[in-house]
């Protein structure tokens, strides 16, 4: 029962990516088909709404996403490599590989 409520979770975590990003079907993918184990790689490839390209480390991708799902960010820019909170700050992705604690930091205040 544990893990079909984490499918169902991953299912609509990967939905609401669609407000992140254009090509959200094939990064979920790519991004479900790494956890897996079935592809190897670093990366996920995503086109922003704003038409521009960014590769995100598959760990970064996944904050992103389930930060968006669980009302943290509201958005992700692919030009300015940052991920944007609800409380108005603007986080850039380098900030993001430093800490595993930035959601933690955000929800906190």
């Amino acid at each position: 029962m544990r893990k079909m409520s984490r499918i169902i979770r991953f299912m609509r975590i990967c939905l609401t990516s669609r407000y992140l990003f254009n090509n959200w079907p094939s990064a979920g993918a790519k991004y479900f088909l790494v956890r897996c184990g079935f592809i190897n790689t670093d990366y996920i490839d995503v086109k922003c709404h704003e038409g521009s390209r960014d590769k995100l480390p598959v760990k970064l991708y996944r904050l992103i996403i389930s930060g968006h799902y669980d009302r943290l960010i509201k958005g992700y820019s692919c030009i300015g490599h940052a991920a944007f909170y609800l409380n108005g700050s603007r986080i850039p992705i380098e900030e993001f590989n430093k800490s595993e604690g930035i959601d933690l930091a955000i929800r906190n205040g």
